[in-house]
């Protein structure tokens, strides 16, 4: 059921304490383009606003996932709802206990950026360096052999972006991005 690789199953145990594993897919998802499935849930998601007010919104009922980020649902929109993410999370977590910091950080300065996800943690600063891509490769392959066949990516071949679905997807985030 999901994670085979006994290395990363280890990490995302089954049994999670307050953890609720949502492994379902909907029906004939991936057989839509890129396109069609933001679209839908584009309209799904505009039942939740009411009025393009945020404050109002209740997704729970009207959206068949919930707020789901679990990309075999075919969630793609949720991962830019950072305000919604964020309340969720401080119904549970002080906000001193979250660090935020940007995918183009990471990806810009890797080491300074863990170093400081370390500090945050209470960790000892661990990675002095940047792999490449054939170390990082390497490194995988060795501690968990299924990473590849489970279909893992690091850094994924994306499609170009449709720009003409921009202006759509700039309209929905608005009034989440207002708060």
């Amino acid at each position: 059921k999901g994670l085979t690789t006994p290395g990363l199953a280890s990490l995302f145990p089954e049994t999670a304490s307050g953890v609720v594993w949502n492994r379902t897919t909907k029906p004939d998802v991936f057989h839509l383009g890129f396109v069609e499935r933001v679209r839908n849930e584009i309209r799904e998601y505009r039942a939740c606003v009411k009025d393009g007010d945020v404050e109002k919104v209740n997704a729970q009922p009207c959206v068949a996932d919930g707020w789901s980020s679990n990309i075999e649902t075919g969630a793609h929109l949720f991962r830019g709802l950072y305000s919604a993410q964020v309340e969720t999370w401080l119904k549970s977590n002080s906000a001193e206990q979250l660090f935020f910091i940007s995918n183009n950080k990471l990806k810009s300065n890797p080491v300074e950026t863990v170093a400081e996800v370390s500090k945050f943690l209470g960790l000892p600063h661990f990675l002095k360096y940047s792999m490449t891509e054939q170390e990082l490769n390497k490194r995988i392959q060795d501690k968990y052999p299924g990473f590849w066949k489970e279909g893992w990516v690091i850094q994924g071949a994306d499609q170009k972006f449709p720009e003409f679905v921009r202006p759509e997807l700039e309209a929905f985030f608005k009034p989440f991005n207002r708060q």
